[in-house]
């Protein structure tokens, strides 16, 4: 009974895989997590560099310290808890 109402769905989506669209998203989401990954790490690795007064000696380190402040990075990640690099 139940696959008599998803066989319908299941077999439009895939007329929808066997397009290239699915590639096509599927690849602009894994370039976007990469750039998302990317960017969260380096602004951990920045937070933890202000907490132990390392000056920003770079334009990177300069824009996240504008635009990522510790109070905005505890709000996006109030779950983290922060750890000494000693």
């Amino acid at each position: 009974m139940f696959i008599k109402f998803i066989y319908p769905f299941i077999n439009k989506m895939d007329a929808i895989f066997e397009k290239g669209y699915f590639k096509a998203v599927t690849i602009c989401l894994i370039l976007f997590m990469i750039f998302n990954v990317a960017i969260s790490g380096l602004v951990g690795v920045r937070q933890l560099e202000r907490k132990n007064n390392i000056a920003a000696n770079s334009y990177i380190d300069t824009f996240f310290d504008k635009y990522y402040p510790d109070e905005k990075l505890k709000v996006i990640y109030s779950n983290v808890k922060m750890v000494n690099s000693n």
